[in-house]
């Protein structure tokens, strides 16, 4: 028996999201788990969005150095970071 785990993430649990989740794992499996943080839907108001376009070929150094940027920012400021990509 494989003690295989598969985990899914998503910024947001839309109705296809679900629905492809219901194809692949049954919810009252009791090995089936949700999790949502209880922070999910908390008032956003001061969350600063930005969009960065990469070319394909030079995603790894602006990644890299947009990291060491915030690390130095959060050692002053009580602050987080999400970041999402379209592709690695």
């Amino acid at each position: 028996m494989s003690n295989r785990q598969i985990l899914t993430v998503s910024a947001t649990l839309t109705k296809g999201i679900n629905e492809v989740i219901s194809k692949f794992f049954d919810p009252t499996d009791p090995n089936f788990v949700k999790m949502v943080d209880s922070k999910t839907h908390m008032n956003l108001q001061n969350l600063d969005h930005q969009f960065v376009h990469l070319a394909e070929h030079d995603k790894y150094k602006p990644f890299e150095q947009l990291l060491r940027e915030f690390d130095s920012y959060s050692k002053k400021h009580k602050s987080s970071l999400i970041v999402f990509c379209n592709s690695i």
